[in-house]
């Protein structure tokens, strides 16, 4: 039996750290050692403290919230944008149908950014805006979509701005790094700890293994939908493995 699988990488750093405590704490009530995750539970425990005492030093920045809010902001942005573009390619006139689609054609090159990690969010935004206005002049103007592009701009930057000014404090950007090779280290853990349940349910006839898989995949697609909701996709299927 498998575990679903869910892109960690695009959860922030506290969604990140909710999913793996809700496994934790789901594992503890069956017992690591019954899972037979007794290699990798103690360093899964530590790197998850670690974790949780590097999020609460980024709680404390002031600009951590501000940050977020700005995130949302431009994340809103991009795909109310993606919206009203996708709308122009079943236009019944034919020029701005073709109009709509050349501009459509840039979000599937660039994808769902705002599910990326804070700098490459913002490059890849700047990359799409300018792509946009270099390349399509004609087809923004023709469907009125200028006003729109120049907002996403503006909340990119904003973003960007305050971003800047958050790791002008050296504390913060130490933090950052620090995150960076815990959040590796527990992809790591995490997906061993995977690997080892989901043998357990193939090479034993212990029921543990197949009750705590179920238990577990109600809460990962949660998760995944939660992603799928942010990006805009339709609710991920169970079946399909988007790691």
């Amino acid at each position: 039996m498998k575990v679903i699988k869910v892109r960690m990488e695009s959860l922030q750093n506290e969604q990140l750290f909710e999913f793996l405590k809700q496994f934790s704490n789901l594992v503890r009530g069956v017992r690591a050692d019954a899972l037979h995750l007794q290699r990798y539970w103690e360093d899964f425990t530590t790197k998850l403290d670690l974790m949780n005492a590097l999020l609460e030093q980024m709680r404390k920045s002031l600009l951590t919230k501000t940050l977020q809010e700005l995130d949302a902001v431009r994340d809103e942005r991009f795909r109310y944008l993606r919206t009203a573009i996708e709308s122009w390619t079943h236009h019944y006139d034919a020029t701005k149908k073709a109009a709509g689609e050349k501009l459509f054609a840039f979000y599937e090159v660039y994808g769902n950014v705002v599910n990326d990690e804070y700098n490459k969010e913002s490059g890849e935004i700047y990359n799409f805006i300018q792509d946009l206005w270099n390349k399509c002049s004609a087809e923004l103007t023709l469907l009125n979509l200028n006003q729109d592009l120049t907002e996403l701009d503006n909340a990119n930057k904003a973003f960007e701005n305050t971003y800047a000014q958050r790791n002008d404090e050296k504390s913060a950007e130490k933090i950052d790094a620090k995150m960076y090779d815990v959040r590796k280290d527990m992809y790591k853990l995490y997906r061993l700890c995977i690997e080892m349940i989901e043998a357990g349910s193939v090479f034993t006839e212990e029921a543990i293994f197949t009750e705590f898989i179920k238990d577990w995949n109600e809460n990962v697609q949660k998760y995944k939908n939660m992603l799928a909701r942010k990006t805009g996709d339709k609710e991920v299927n169970n079946n399909i493995d988007i790691q």
